[in-house]
């Protein structure tokens, strides 16, 4: 039987590389999303009773910035001039509503018979005089002392408030990052200032990054890692080489299948490239190491590797189905995002399996492999073996 399926390595070769480059070219398509809501079904009865209540009066999102002169207090004039540039600046911001600010409290006073309703600072730049007034009138005002403004005077925030469109999973990241380029555009002119984020779109849009960075930083990591750990043990570049393809071709598959399915990823799901990564390794290690050690004792690269999958393919069979079936159980989830990293995990271990029978065996054949003259983990385990033999009660044991 393997002797006819490595007859047809060629075969094998151009099916995988039009398999990934079918799930490759989906990668752009696919979506991320940071709304909270995704981790509950649409017919889950809390999600309804929300959206019928948004419906029913309005839905909104904030953004706090908190914003700290590094010297002084916030009624510096210069610093009261920032506030005041940002208030009006953050008004540009998509899908804002409302900006609440020291700058534009609107300060009711009486002069002689009429009642008179401004904001505490109108125009800039502001005199010493004019930052004085704003001082006193913030510390005496309840709606500002201890609310947009500490009682030390040190740090003051904008409260912006957002209506996000739900057709738009990726509105919080478009808000946030225009909040962050206003913030750096100001600070180019005065820099002696730090903001800090807070609130719902804050915190979904922190989320999504940090998805989103462990996939595009972890994903290099853990490949590099494990390029490392596979020379080092094979000591072999062309099995070094094929192991690193088989798993990073498994987790690239894998986001390639989520975008074909249609599954959005979020905070929930984005760990299933990683996972899969750290899975697959095993198959193809295990295929490898006993192929080296078939040419180590003299057999031609064809029969070691026909030898190799005859005595691997059952127990890489059925590791892969338990593992498959343990990550498909979790459909049971009432969180569609945890359903969603059982199916990409399992179809990411799916391909890591055809990948090390059939891509990893060809491969191999394909290219020259030279007779390794002893494999690195024999000599661990001659080493760590009797160790452990002689310790086994200590191990726990019989």
């Amino acid at each position: 039987m393997w002797a006819e399926i490595l007859r047809f390595r060629w075969m094998w070769l151009v099916m995988t590389v039009v398999t990934a480059a079918f799930f490759l070219i989906q990668l752009p398509q696919l979506q991320f999303s940071v709304d909270e809501r995704a981790f509950f079904d649409k017919d889950d009865p809390f999600r309804v009773s929300l959206e019928e209540l948004e419906a029913r009066f309005s839905k909104r999102n904030t953004l706090m910035i908190a914003l700290a002169p590094r010297e002084g207090d916030i009624y510096n004039p210069d610093f009261l001039a920032v506030i005041y540039d940002l208030t009006e600046k953050m008004w540009q911001l998509p899908y804002v509503t409302r900006v609440n600010s020291l700058s534009n409290y609107q300060h009711i006073r009486a002069e002689d018979d009429d009642i008179i309703i401004e904001s505490l600072v109108t125009t800039v730049p502001i005199t010493q005089r004019q930052a004085e007034t704003v001082r006193q009138i913030a510390e005496n005002e309840n709606d500002l002392a201890g609310q947009l403004v500490s009682e030390m005077g040190h740090v003051t925030a904008l409260q912006i408030t957002f209506v996000l469109p739900p057709e738009n999973p990726n509105a919080a990241f478009e808000v946030m990052e225009e909040a962050r380029n206003t913030i750096a555009l100001v600070q180019q002119s005065f820099a002696a200032f730090d903001a800090y984020y807070v609130g719902d779109i804050a915190l979904s849009a922190t989320f999504g990054t940090a998805s989103q960075d462990d996939i595009m930083t972890l994903f290099p990591i853990v490949l590099v890692i494990m390029a490392f750990f596979s020379f080092l043990f094979l000591r072999n570049l062309v099995a070094a080489v094929g192991v690193i393809l088989v798993i990073m071709l498994s987790g690239l598959m894998t986001l390639g299948f989520g975008s074909v399915a249609g599954i959005v990823l979020t905070s929930g799901s984005a760990a299933a490239p990683t996972i899969v990564l750290t899975l697959a390794v095993a198959d193809s290690m295990h295929l490898l190491m006993s192929f080296l050690g078939y040419r180590q004792d003299g057999l031609e690269k064809r029969p070691a590797m026909q030898m190799a999958l005859r005595e691997n393919v059952l127990p890489i069979t059925l590791t892969t189905i338990t593992t498959i079936i343990g990550f498909l159980s979790m459909n049971a989830s009432e969180a569609p995002p945890f359903r969603d990293l059982g199916n990409l995990v399992a179809f990411g271990i799916f391909s890591s399996y055809w990948l090390s029978l059939l891509f990893l065996p060809a491969f191999i054949l394909a290219l020259p492999v030279g007779t390794p003259r002893e494999l690195p983990s024999g000599r661990m385990l001659s080493v760590v073996g009797p160790w452990l033999f002689r310790r086994m009660k200590l191990m726990g044991g019989g």
